[in-house]
């Protein structure tokens, strides 16, 4: 999504945009996240001399996988956005060190700003570390991979009687010892 900077006025410019899931693919994660509809900003552009700002609020649907059933599932996904738009200085050379102020601030180039590579950006570091299907999901069995949140498996069983079995109760038979 482009916003003409020339046409922002000096009161800002009220944005309430449906933008398509297209427009946000990234092909690394294509696997991983999944958008189920349509991005939706609602917000504000104001302009201060040659800089821009952006605020609001940026929502939308996505599919997860849980990590530890590994099954999908839908996720509401919410977040805000802020950003200081710059434009590139003329003089500027391709490759320059950024002082820690200038960390903040996003680089225009002509009369367009685009809002859509920010708007990712905030989405992506929105997204859960660890997405669960839900709070209490049980996962999988390590050792047949049967989803726990279905089904049961009788590899619990087995697991007690490996021959390592024996030693499950030594700690606390030693610790009995020693308080005698």
């Amino acid at each position: 999504m482009q916003v003409r900077f020339d046409q922002i006025p000096d009161e800002g410019l009220e944005l309430d945009s449906t933008i398509e899931p297209a427009a946000f693919v990234l092909e690394e994660d294509r696997d991983h996240i999944r958008m189920l509809e349509d991005v939706h900003f609602k917000g504000k552009i104001a302009k201060s001399g040659t800089d821009a700002y952006l605020t609001g609020c940026v929502s939308v649907l996505v599919e997860l996988s849980c990590s530890r059933c590994l099954d999908k599932f839908a996720f509401p996904l919410q977040c805000q956005v802020e950003v200081h738009y710059i434009r590139r200085p003329d003089s500027l050379a391709e490759e320059v060190e950024l002082g820690r102020e200038e960390l903040d601030e996003t680089v225009y180039e002509g009369e367009e700003i685009d809002i859509v590579p920010e708007i990712r950006d905030h989405l992506l570091l929105a997204l859960p570390l660890k997405p669960l299907c839900k709070e209490d999901c049980s996962g999988m069995c390590p050792s047949c991979g049967a989803n726990l949140n279905f089904e049961r498996c009788e590899c619990a069983e087995e697991r007690e009687n490996h021959p390592f079995g024996v030693l499950k109760g030594w700690k606390a038979q030693r610790q009995s010892t020693k308080e005698r």
